[in-house]
């Protein structure tokens, strides 16, 4: 990982990182789904906001072998200041759950699902400050693992209450 993907994630060392759940999955045609682009433009604000990195790059599709539960996620909403027309047109989810995560043990990114799901679904996918199909040499139906963090416990602003005892 990049000293600045360990920084976003409040990792000190390349050692193994703790906690989360780890899941094999397979990388999946890319699709031209314009909810994509609608979830990247309305959330990478925010995340921006809490990591301090950009969601530049297209997201990687990944199939699931099975359903995961996202492991203390947070939750984004629309932001309330969207221009109703903006709004009308979106085809993204009013909001997402988010997740960051190491793909393949050396990228972050964020795995972002609708809130509005109620089973998990078995395709998601990963939005990133890089381009990880190039980055990490990943091909269609090639097997990574996915190693799912806790959004708590990789937010800066709460990492940095925990440290001070608030």
């Amino acid at each position: 990982m990049y000293e600045w993907e360990r920084d976003a994630l409040g990792i000190d060392t390349l050692g193994e990182i703790k906690g989360g759940v780890r899941v094999r999955v397979r990388v999946a045609q890319p699709e031209d789904d314009p909810s994509t682009w609608w979830v990247s433009a309305l959330f990478a604000p925010e995340i921006w906001r809490i990591w301090r990195v950009g969601l530049l790059r297209r997201p990687v599709r990944l199939g699931l072998r099975e359903p995961i539960e996202l492991p203390d996620s947070l939750e984004l909403m629309t932001p309330d200041d969207l221009p109703d027309e903006v709004r009308q047109q979106a085809t993204a989810p009013l909001a997402v759950k988010v997740c960051p995560v190491v793909m393949a043990g050396s990228a972050l990114g964020f795995l972002m699902s609708s809130s509005a799901d109620t089973d998990p679904p078995l395709v998601c996918n990963v939005y990133a400050p890089t381009g990880l199909r190039t980055r990490l040499g990943l091909d269609v139906d090639q097997e990574v693992w996915l190693h799912v963090l806790p959004a708590a416990e990789h937010h800066p602003e709460l990492r940095r209450q925990a440290a001070r005892g608030d």
